[in-house]
């Protein structure tokens, strides 16, 4: 049940083609101790950002190892894609209760297979792509849940300085300079062609308040998109192995984190706004009522938040947490908007042309509603407080 990380490959797809002769000469260089070629390799089907490959040694009857390299082509970001910062990161949690596979060895040589790559530990077990859990018993998908929580603490509780990671990311004010630089992402979409890349409502209004009403600062290690389809669970048991995918990982508020982990049981119903909930958007969003949540025996999005605050160290305050909550939810959708809204503007360059990233792209809008609503939910929460 739920995504094999063993069985989900394909055959490595035409653009991701790597020279495997010329890979195996160079890690067979690297005296690694279990390491013995020759190689048989399959593609991940999940997390193609930076394309991930299943490799096995000795001819397939060997270890396997993943490897986990930036895509072919430009690179126009320099801050997009960097394989040496995943790498960083999870080496760096190798030392704490942050469960994360075993880095093995990173190369930044492009001569090599074309792209800097690192290869590391082989997690057997289990992705989640629908956050329903339905595939599992009910017990399950409560305790899947809570361990998504527990695990997400862990990150938090991190010592970000005394495992190596100081200067990984600027401390202080993650909310605000996450406005500005996503307001200057979104004018640079929009400027592809104004007529077909849709805008986001309210946008520069948004912007502004997320920068105005941002909760009390606190810092500490930001993965920056954790949610149930980022984290490996155990074959067979409901709990987290490894947390996977530290591409956006930075140095920033956890706020950011639990709004992305948690969006899915906050996103309105039909009945509570029926633009959204009755337009197809949950299915984009992967959305779950509190009444489904019920229905399913997943725990209610409260207790979910309750269970990660008694889990940081120190514990943190539930009620200022569930006060903040709706403000980490309002950034989560506007930035979502904003990354919706580039699919789009790929789409009108033809770098974007599947089905799927038209229907993201045209969801634009409705994403950045979501945004309006969270923080309409916030008014209502603090109205209700001072009655």
């Amino acid at each position: 049940m739920g995504s094999s990380t063993e069985t989900d490959v394909t055959e490595v797809r035409e653009q991701h083609v790597l020279d495997v002769d010329k890979l195996t000469t160079y890690l067979t260089g690297q005296q690694l101790s279990w390491f013995k070629g020759p190689l048989t390799v399959k593609q991940f089907g999940h997390g193609q950002s930076n394309p991930t490959y299943l490799f096995r040694c000795d001819d397939g009857k060997g270890r396997a190892f993943v490897l986990r390299k930036q895509p072919p082509g430009t690179i126009i970001s320099k801050t997009a894609h960097r394989i040496d910062r995943e790498y960083q990161m999870m080496d760096a949690l190798g030392s704490t209760d942050v469960p994360v596979p075993e880095m093995y060895h990173l190369c930044m040589d492009e001569s090599i297979i074309g792209k800097p790559f690192y290869i590391m530990e082989f997690c057997q077990g289990r992705i989640f792509k629908d956050t329903t859990l339905k595939e599992l018993p009910k017990g399950d998908r409560a305790q899947c849940w809570r361990s998504l929580m527990e695990t997400l603490a862990k990150v938090h509780n991190v010592n970000f300085k005394a495992v190596g990671l100081d200067g990984y990311g600027r401390e202080g004010g993650y909310f605000e300079r996450q406005v500005k630089s996503l307001s200057k992402v979104s004018a640079a979409q929009e400027a592809v062609d104004p007529a077909k890349v849709p805008k986001i409502p309210q946008f520069k209004e948004l912007g502004e308040r997320l920068a105005r009403d941002r909760p009390e600062d606190h810092i500490s290690i930001c993965h920056g998109d954790f949610k149930m389809d980022n984290v490996i669970f155990h074959p067979t048991e409901p709990r987290v192995i490894a947390v996977i995918d530290w591409e956006m990982s930075t140095i920033g508020h956890y706020g950011a984190d639990i709004g992305n982990c948690l969006a899915p049981l906050y996103a309105p119903t039909a009945e509570e706004d029926e633009e959204i909930g009755a337009s197809g958007l949950a299915a984009i969003m992967n959305s779950i009522s509190e009444a489904d949540a019920a229905n399913l025996g997943l725990p209610s999005r409260s207790d979910l938040l309750q269970h990660y605050c008694a889990a940081r160290r120190p514990a943190l305050d539930f009620s200022v947490e569930l006060s903040n909550v709706w403000y980490y939810l309002a950034f989560y959708w506007w930035k979502t908007a904003v990354i919706f809204q580039g699919i789009a503007a790929r789409s009108v360059k033809g770098q974007a042309s599947s089905p799927i990233a038209e229907m993201v792209g045209q969801a634009t809008p409705l994403v950045g509603r979501l945004a309006t609503y969270a923080f309409s939910q916030s008014d209502a929460l603090k109205q209700k407080s001072k009655l």
